[in-house]
């Protein structure tokens, strides 16, 4: 469920950056990504890249804040409805 991804991205994040795979410019911006709403933010990849991964439920909120403060770059990924098990007839 939501929340439990939510966490365990959380999670993620702080190991990382406490492995000092984090900044302060990331660590910014998930910040602010969680003042607009997201429910969990975190870097992407190994880190140092400067990308970062949000988990919301109102991108468009979400993406119009960080806007407004000077971020440009995004990219919103198509919503399927993801991995499900078929069982034979």
């Amino acid at each position: 469920d939501l929340r439990t991804v939510a966490e365990a991205m959380t999670e993620n994040h702080a190991i990382v950056r406490d492995l000092g795979g984090s900044g302060e410019s990331i660590d910014l911006l998930i910040a602010r990504c969680l003042a607009y709403g997201a429910k969990a933010a975190k870097l992407a990849g190994a880190g140092l890249g400067g990308t970062v991964i949000a988990l919301t439920e109102d991108i468009d909120s979400l993406q119009n804040g960080l806007q407004a403060e000077g971020y440009t770059r995004f990219i919103r990924p198509a919503v399927v409805d993801g991995l499900r098990r078929e069982r034979d007839a």
